[in-house]
């Protein structure tokens, strides 16, 4: 991991991650920090660790519907993380965003298997 170039380290950690075992992506991520490098902002969620991260981006879409964009994971934040509130069952989920890197499109969607 130590001679591989850092875009390639964020790529194991994300897009890549499902093909490499826990112990490897450990380490691709402790060689980010030995660099001062990190994974990239729209990944940094609310201090999640890499292994929620590198789940994140397996069960989601990477392009965009409209243009065929690589598509960004973020979340809003203003002081905490943006909270749906179901008021039919009083029920909280995370909103998760995409932003397309072509077209600018923003997607909002509800995480509606984690739990707040």
């Amino acid at each position: 991991m130590s001679q591989l170039a850092t875009p390639e380290l964020v790529r194991i950690l994300t897009e890549d991650s499902a093909d490499y075992l826990q112990e490897a992506l450990q380490v691709a991520f402790d060689e980010l920090k030995i660099r001062g490098e990190s994974l990239p902002d729209d990944s940094e969620v609310a201090g999640a660790s890499h292994e929620e991260i590198a789940n994140a981006y397996k069960h989601r879409e990477t392009k965009c519907r409209d243009c065929g964009g690589k598509l960004r994971y973020a979340a809003l934040q203003s002081g905490a993380e943006v909270v749906l509130s179901f008021f039919d069952t009083h029920e909280l989920r995370y909103l998760e965003v995409d932003v397309c890197v072509s077209c600018k499109k923003v997607t909002l969607r509800a995480d509606m298997e984690s739990e707040v």
